[in-house]
């Protein structure tokens, strides 16, 4: 076996490694064992960084040359790695304005036309008040 082939299968091997240690991050809910993840504010959500598991399936190692690079195809994955700014447009807006009016629009009342305080009413509330609160947020800020 040639140098050149040992290093490709020593890169290999570490590749197959860490996917398998970025995959235990989201279990963990933390880099490496290292400082927790900011719990999520979504209600609902499970952990922080899943909801639908897209983010932990896309992330994708390659090993070239002398180098193991991971990366995500999703538009999203480098604001929750690397942090920066996100510019609001008109679209977000009315998309938590759809999703708040979804949420209050399934709520259950009584005979008497109030609002039931049972389960599920409560789980919607709180629902809505996260897509209120998100508009009201987004009003802070300047759109485009």
């Amino acid at each position: 076996m040639t140098f050149d082939e040992c290093l490709e299968n020593m890169l290999e091997d570490i590749r197959v490694e860490l996917a398998d240690e970025f995959d235990r991050n989201f279990e963990r809910g933390s880099f490496f064992g290292e400082e927790k993840w900011p719990k999520s504010t979504r209600p609902g959500a499970k952990t922080p960084l899943i909801d639908s598991g897209a983010l932990r399936r896309s992330i994708r190692g390659t090993a070239r040359r002398n180098t193991v690079q991971f990366s995500s195809s999703l538009p999203y994955a480098s604001i929750h790695n690397e942090g920066g700014t996100l510019t609001v447009t008109t679209h977000m807006k009315k998309y938590f304005w759809a999703k708040y009016r979804q949420a209050t629009g399934s709520l259950s009342t009584t005979k008497t036309g109030k609002v039931s305080s049972n389960k599920r009413n409560l789980r919607l509330s709180d629902l809505a008040q996260f897509y209120k609160a998100m508009v009201s947020t987004i009003d802070c800020f300047q759109t485009i």
